[in-house]
């Protein structure tokens, strides 16, 4: 198997073992009348769920099932279709987040504790996730 696939496997096999531990926090809350805890977890789970979506774009997008022109243009001059992977990928590290840290900084300087928090746990989730391509990504890179 190439590394492309392994880690592709590997990602997605963390990120479903990641998604299906936030879902059954959030039950597991529910059930103890946490509402508040429980939406966090799901808050975790739909940023977990946006970059499962977006690593299997950035997937097809390098290995060929489709080509997403804006994603082409970011990663046209690396020529290791691998290396290229990671590049588009990152992309969505920078683009989806962005509004996230903007909402925060807005939140913050108005006093508004609870956006802040669901803001802060939206970018640390995100920050997790990419740490953990990061890591496979590197793990296969050789």
């Amino acid at each position: 198997m190439e590394k492309h696939q392994l880690l592709k496997e590997e990602f997605n096999k963390e990120l479903i073992k990641l998604m299906n531990n936030q879902k059954e926090k959030a039950e597991l809350l529910m059930k103890d009348a946490c509402t508040d805890e429980a939406n966090l977890e799901k808050i975790k789970f739909n940023v977990v769920d946006i970059f499962s979506k977006m690593f299997i774009v950035s997937y097809n997008n390098v290995y060929g099932k489709m080509k997403n022109q804006n994603i082409k243009n970011a990663v046209d001059t690396i020529e290791d279709d691998y290396e290229k992977l990671y590049h588009a990928y990152m992309v969505f590290f920078d683009k989806i987040p962005a509004p996230w840290k903007e909402k925060y900084d807005k939140d913050k300087e108005m006093g508004m504790t609870v956006e802040c928090v669901i803001e802060e746990l939206k970018l640390n989730t995100a920050k997790d996730i990419r740490e953990r391509f990061t890591i496979l990504y590197n793990k296969y890179k050789n």
